[in-house]
């Protein structure tokens, strides 16, 4: 009698932790546009500390290849070694800090003029353009009158469209599109923002790199263990060069 107990309270705890489970997926998928809003407001709102961190992957082999160069220097003219250490990778940082504004800045330099010589060319071609082919049609409508009626009929249902489209549909529109780009201004000027708090971030994290590896190190042998932790570590380890050789080689690339 009491296995029999037993088997019914088995089956009874299994049925209520299946539809307590039931339960909780049917309200998860109800609430999932909820769920996706909040992801995408907190990956949002953790922009800049993204910026932050990838400004800093990229930085910091620069930032290293400059220490080893300008810190054996400053220990042969400051007392304190942690000193000349702080000290060199504060310049290292804002050096290599220099260079990405540079090389943005000569990025825009190169493309921005040759944009706009195109854009100018195309407007200042456009009378001899109009020219050329109302040069044509004339010279087609001379020759055929049948072309002639059938180009005024074109013309005359062109003029007819897009007056009902300027008057029907872009009008209207008007204010939407004065709406979408202040929209837009918002937007670049909050991009701005968090780039600039990304710089920041990325300073920051670039100061204390070995003091954070040294927390993240512990960390991870603290939660998985030291085999574990040991692996996870020497995985990173190896995704790091992998993946700093490949950026490295991509930039090296464009560069050519």
């Amino acid at each position: 009698e009491k296995h029999r107990e037993n088997i019914y309270f088995r089956w009874g705890l299994t049925a209520f932790i299946v539809i307590a489970v039931c339960i909780i997926l049917a309200q998860f998928v109800n609430k999932l546009p909820a769920v996706f809003e909040a992801v995408r407001a907190l990956i949002r709102a953790l922009a800049p500390v993204f910026y932050g961190l990838g400004i800093a992957y990229l930085l910091d082999p620069i930032v290293e290849r400059l220490q080893l160069l300008l810190r054996p220097r400053m220990e042969k003219h400051m007392k304190s070694p942690e000193r000349a250490e702080r000290l060199s990778r504060g310049l290292c940082i804002l050096v290599s800090l220099v260079l990405l504004l540079l090389i943005v800045w000569t990025l825009l330099a190169m493309v921005l003029p040759q944009l706009l010589d195109s854009l100018t060319t195309i407007v200042r071609n456009l009378p001899s353009y109009y020219n050329t082919i109302q040069g044509w049609v004339t010279d087609l409508i001379d020759d055929n009158l049948e072309v002639a009626d059938l180009t005024n009929t074109v013309i005359d249902t062109i003029y007819s469209y897009f007056n009902n489209w300027l008057s029907s549909t872009l009008l209207p529109q008007v204010q939407s599109i004065m709406l979408s780009l202040t929209t837009s201004a918002v937007s670049i000027a909050k991009a701005l923002l968090n780039l600039v708090i990304g710089l920041i971030i990325s300073v920051y994290l670039l100061m204390g790199k070995d003091k954070f590896l040294g927390q993240a190190k512990k960390l991870c042998y603290a939660v998985l263990g030291e085999k574990r932790g040991g692996y996870v570590c020497n995985v990173c380890t190896f995704a790091n060069q992998a993946f700093g050789g490949f950026i490295g080689g991509k930039i090296i690339d464009s560069i050519i």
